[in-house]
């Protein structure tokens, strides 16, 4: 506990953490009570629902993330980018943000609405699920106008097994020429909307312009872009379109802190070695036949279409075959991998033995029908 008390403490600034010991659950509570006074008390830890019930500690990036995300909404800004790399939990980073915002407006008399933009139908399965076991309302949006009735509503019907009401629209369900839905304030109602905008770097539209036409649909929300990857060339900056970085957490930190892996070129050259002599492999195979098909040929048209009856025949017993080996040699990586050589042993059987019946039964066809 001494090591991680000075670890927070050497890092002094609210946008860094030690690049060491910082997976310890000790170090995130000590950075949320050090920097946070009681935001993180009151919003660190979310229930999960799973098999067994689980408890999810802030991260310390999300925590950070969060409190530059409140110190952006006190200077009155409509929204950033928060750049946090591949794997580093951004979708759990809006689940912990909600409880956080919406009281932040509470306190301010204005309701709030949540909408999460993902631009791919697994995405919005993906999101859907992650939401509802954190025990929010997920309502989903397929079209413009399920999109405008969400828009216009000031209080979603959220039961009381629920936290909080999520949106997640998917783009591509709703990108034509037609005009977006526009939201509306009736009878002066104060709602802030927030839109989390998933995977920023990319479809910003069917031709760029989406997300920059998804602001039109509320000109007083707040939008907050997130990404692991923006765009930075001089053509394009995603910075130019969402506003200034609310945050940032690169791929560095996070294989320091043990949440992504380090891209190892060497295993590539092994890669490059196993699969080389199976691609050549393939090509002489392919090259033995079609240089047969083609001598055969000179024979006449008789000899032509009697090998090609042939060569159907036999793709029929070989091809199933063939197709055993690839499952099989998956099978066996996999219990290889695991360290479990007895499962090796009975998956590789397995196979040989399902092939060789097939072979066998193959030919009992060839012979019958010769």
């Amino acid at each position: 506990m001494c090591k991680v008390v000075l670890a927070v403490r050497q890092y002094g600034s609210h946008t860094e953490c030690a690049d060491q010991d910082t997976t310890h659950p000790e170090v995130v509570g000590i950075v949320g009570l050090r920097y946070g006074n009681r935001l993180y008390l009151q919003y660190g830890i979310a229930y999960v629902k799973e098999i067994v019930p689980e408890k999810h500690i802030m991260r310390y990036p999300q925590f950070f993330a969060i409190n530059a995300l409140l110190e952006r909404l006190k200077t009155n800004a409509r929204g950033g980018i928060i750049w946090h790399t591949q794997g580093s939990g951004k979708t759990a980073l809006s689940a912990f943000s909600n409880p956080v915002i919406k009281d932040y407006f509470s306190k301010r008399k204005v309701n709030t609405r949540f909408f999460f933009i993902v631009d791919r139908l697994d995405l919005m399965r993906q999101a859907t699920q992650e939401f509802k076991n954190r025990y929010f309302n997920v309502i989903n949006c397929s079209n413009k106008s399920e999109l405008s009735k969400e828009l216009n509503t000031s209080l979603p019907m959220t039961s009381d097994d629920c936290i909080g009401d999520v949106v997640v629209v998917n783009t591509h369900k709703i990108v034509d020429n037609s005009k977006m839905p526009q939201a509306k304030n009736d009878y002066g109602a104060k709602i802030q909307r927030i839109f989390f905008v998933d995977e920023a770097h990319r479809s910003y539209s069917q031709h760029g312009e989406f997300y920059k036409n998804l602001m039109t649909c509320d000109l007083d929300g707040v939008y907050i872009a997130m990404t692991g990857t923006p765009i930075l060339t001089k053509k394009e900056r995603s910075n130019l379109k969402f506003g200034d970085y609310i945050h940032k957490y690169f791929y560095d930190k996070s294989i320091a802190d043990g949440y992504t892996l380090r891209i190892k070129k060497e295993k590539i050259k092994d890669l490059l070695k196993t699969s080389t002599p199976i691609a050549f492999q393939g090509l002489i195979e392919v090259t033995a036949f079609s240089l047969s098909a083609i001598m055969v040929g000179w024979f006449g048209k008789v000899a032509l279409a009697a090998h090609q009856i042939a060569m159907s025949m036999s793709s029929f017993s070989f091809m199933v075959a063939q197709g055993i080996g690839a499952a099989a040699t998956i099978r066996v990586s996999h219990q290889l991998g695991e360290k479990d050589f007895a499962s090796t042993r009975k998956a590789g059987f397995a196979a040989m033995h399902m092939a060789t019946a097939f072979m066998g039964f193959a030919g009992i066809v060839d012979n019958l029908f010769a």
